[in-house]
Order: structure tokens, then C-alpha cells, then sequence
């Protein structure tokens, strides 16, 4: 209640939760990423994917090793950030950009990341793309025993990412931008 008595705004905001706004919902729902990738990019802010590691836990699973790499407990980190095969998919990311990727939070190094718009929504784009593709030979390799090796992987990568880039760029940009996205196999 104001000094003046009963405000409307007041009362409506009484009984709605006061939530704390989250780092990295920019990273993960900008204009630039594919809709199916910011699922998977949500669930994995989230912490919400059934990783064997808990499902470990709670005894759905025999055993919490990673299955594309057979080296560590299959953990969110592990998974995106040290699996040998998700970090042979994030190499090549890093080669064909001309760039080192960091260790730890790629995306809030990408939402931290100088530069125009548009590099950094495509690299926004591309790493979650590359998450979803690691999601999807995860559970590929769970359910069917097969996985496809990481360069094929990181190459249907690009391909979605470019036919959904190509959708969406304006004629006229920037011709530093331009040179980027020919690197990048975005524009010919």
C-alpha cells in the first residue's frame, strides 16, 4: 500500500513470484538460432536433459560412463564441453572461424564476445546447433549403437546452419561481415 493509499499496479504485483533473471537466456533465445537447437539450448541451461548421470542415480542405468567417448561420467560439462568427440566437433568450429575457443561456458563467452550482430548470432547459432547434433548422436548412440563420426556431424551442422542463415540475411551487409560469412560457407 502507497502513502496515498491503494494502488492497482501494487495489488496485481502482490501475489505474482519475483523471479531473478537468468544469464543466459539471451544466448538462447536470440533471432538467429534455430527453434529445435533453442530447445536443447534451454534444456541444457536448465539442467533438465536425463543425463546417465542421472539416470545413474537413480538406478535406470547400469553404469554413468559417457557413450560417445566411454572415458568419464556422462555429466552436462562432460558431455559439451570435455567429451573427446564433442570437443573434435568444437575444433572444427574453431578452425573454420579462425578463432581459440575458450574452456568452460561457451555461451556466455559468445554473449560476451565483440563484434557485429551477425557474427554473433550466427556463432550463437552454430554452437547450439552443435550442441543439438551432440544430443542427437548421444541418444543415436544409446538407442541404435551407432554414431556418426564428428566431421560428418560438425558438416550437417553446417548445412542447417547455412540454409537457415542464408533465410534470414539481409542483400546488403556489411563487407566485413560478408568475408566472415564466406569462411564460414554461409554466402557464396
Amino acid at each position: 500500500m502507497g502513502s496515498k493509499g491503494y494502488i492497482v499496479g501494487e495489488g496485481y504485483e502482490m501475489p505474482r513470484p519475483k523471479f531473478q533473471p537468468v544469464q543466459w537466456s539471451k544466448q538462447v533465445w536470440n533471432n538467429w538460432c534455430i527453434p529445435k537447437h533453442q530447445f536443447v539450448g534451454w534444456l541444457i541451461a536448465r539442467q533438465a536433459l536425463q543425463l546417465k548421470e542421472k539416470l545413474f542415480a537413480l538406478g535406470i542405468t547400469a553404469d554413468d560412463t559417457c557413450i560417445l567417448c566411454g572415458s568419464d561420467s556422462e555429466t552436462a560439462v562432460h558431455l559439451f564441453q570435455k567429451c573427446r568427440y564433442s570437443s573434435k566437433i568444437m575444433d572444427l568450429l574453431a578452425q573454420m572461424g579462425g578463432f581459440v575457443l575458450p574452456q568452460g561456458d561457451l555461451l556466455n563467452w559468445l554473449g560476451q564476445m565483440q563484434g557485429s550482430a551477425l557474427r554473433k548470432g550466427i556463432l550463437l547459432c552454430l554452437v547450439q546447433a552443435i550442441y543439438c547434433q551432440i544430443w542427437i548422436q548421444r541418444n543415436k548412440a544409446r538407442i541404435e549403437g551407432c554414431i556418426l563420426r564428428p566431421e560428418i556431424a560438425f558438416k550437417l551442422v553446417i548445412r542447417e546452419v547455412q540454409l537457415w542463415v542464408r533465410s534470414k540475411i539481409q542483400p546488403c551487409i556489411d563487407i566485413r561481415d560478408r568475408e566472415w560469412l564466406v569462411r564460414f560457407h554461409m554466402i557464396m
